[in-house]
């Protein structure tokens, strides 16, 4: 029987921490590939301890990028430990790491001596500033890579104080990223049969996320809007606030401008009828009408106001907390926010398969692993017999739970 699965029969090994790593091997997962998550025994991935938001001191991320994956802990500072990930390499396709640059290689187990043994493998390797030139030694992560490129001055404005971007950005994108490379370099290795490095960097997201705003030329007048006061393009294109929240009002062209302006609740402002403001292009000179409209707006719930525009052909949606998509039916009906049993946490909500393919769709893998829960039965497929296993777990070259 053919699998399904657009990665069916790819090992990867997940060497892997924190957000932008595991969530490339999850994404990988979710496309069907088997992941090994290998972790040191005792500690776990870091996420764990990141940004802790439960009262174990856990954090939500590790449970959020971990699906769909084995794992096994496995000391690699021991020469026991190493003999046992060379034999997984030998069974791999893919290798995924997020180590600081040379530190794999201190161990004998960087791409270079990974590739005499294996020359078909694909090694990812995915830090912060990438893995080559001056600043590929430097430690980083989300935070340090927003920095370093430019976005917390433009989210906190040019004017003001920079301001964090309070979502990992650059972490989640660098983790699709290398996803799509990893595939793009196993399409490759089926054509030529041989494997290949790839490696990508959080600031390098961050520059292709900003791409616009890096382009420049001789006359070229930047006039992006920026800093925590945005809200909209313009006026024929804004979030605007209501008894009850706020609402998102896009008027696509002079016609939709119009027929907004044609309803009662208008009226006072028609004299701007012929001043349609671009819904493309930042609205700086038209902000006395977006102050005159907003308490327009904010007279009606945001209900009232997606019936009123609605018949009309005016894009008009409220805007919504978390809560309110995670429960949405229409999400769930989707599948993208979905509640599934964990072995530590009971019932757990998180987030389905944004992406669709028709004919070999991607499937959630199981729920993210205990650490060291799958250390036997992995052992046991590299052909290790039970006596050793538990002369391994005694030595402290792996854990098993």
């Amino acid at each position: 029987m053919i699998d399904q699965k657009p990665l069916g029969g790819v090992r990867v090994l997940d060497l892997t921490r924190v957000l932008a790593g595991p969530f490339c091997t999850m994404n990988l997962a979710d496309l069907g590939a088997e992941v090994i998550k290998i972790e040191m025994p005792g500690r776990g991935d870091d996420s764990r301890n990141f940004a802790p938001t439960m009262p174990s001191g856990d954090s939500g991320y590790f449970y959020s990028v971990n699906r769909g994956k084995r794992s096994i802990e496995l000391n690699l500072k021991t020469e026991a430990g190493r003999a046992i990930f060379w034999r997984l390499v030998d069974t791999a396709d893919v290798i995924v790491e997020n180590n600081r640059r040379g530190s794999l290689a201190r161990l004998g187990l960087d791409y270079d001596a990974i590739r005499a043994r294996k020359p078909s493998i694909v090694y990812a390797s995915l830090n912060c500033y990438g893995y080559d030139g001056p600043w590929s030694d430097r430690p980083g992560w989300e935070q340090l890579a927003q920095a370093t490129s430019g976005i917390q001055v433009r989210h906190g404005g040019r004017d003001g104080a920079p301001t964090l971007l309070p979502y990992a950005v650059n972490d989640y994108g660098t983790g699709l990223m290398g996803a799509y490379a990893v595939a793009l370099a196993l399409h490759e290795r089926n054509l030529s049969g041989q494997g290949q490095a790839v490696d990508s960097g959080l600031a390098r997201t961050a520059g292709l996320l900003q791409s616009p705003f890096f382009l420049d030329y001789q006359g070229l007048h930047r006039q992006e809007l920026e800093g925590p006061g945005v809200r909209g393009w313009s006026t024929a294109s804004r979030l605007y606030p209501t008894t009850d929240g706020w609402i998102y009002v896009h008027c696509a062209d002079v016609s939709a401008w119009q027929r907004l302006l044609a309803l009662p609740a208008f009226a006072a402002v028609r004299h701007a009828a012929g001043q349609y403001p671009d819904p493309h292009g930042p609205g700086h000179a038209d902000a006395p009408l977006a102050k005159e409209l907003s308490t327009i707006f904010a007279r009606e719930p945001s209900a009232h106001w997606l019936d009123a525009l609605k018949p009309h052909g005016i894009s008009v949606v409220q805007n919504v907390t978390i809560p309110d998509f995670r429960y949405d039916p229409s999400v769930r009906q989707a599948g993208l926010i979905v509640t599934r049993a964990h072995p530590e946490r009971g019932n757990v909500d998180h987030l389905g398969t944004p992406a669709h393919l028709s004919g070999t769709p991607m499937r959630l893998g199981t729920p993210t692993p205990v650490p060291g829960g799958n250390t036997r039965e992995i052992l046991q497929e590299l052909g290790y017999a039970a006596a050793e296993i538990e002369q391994y777990i005694a030595q402290g070259v792996v854990r098993a739970v």
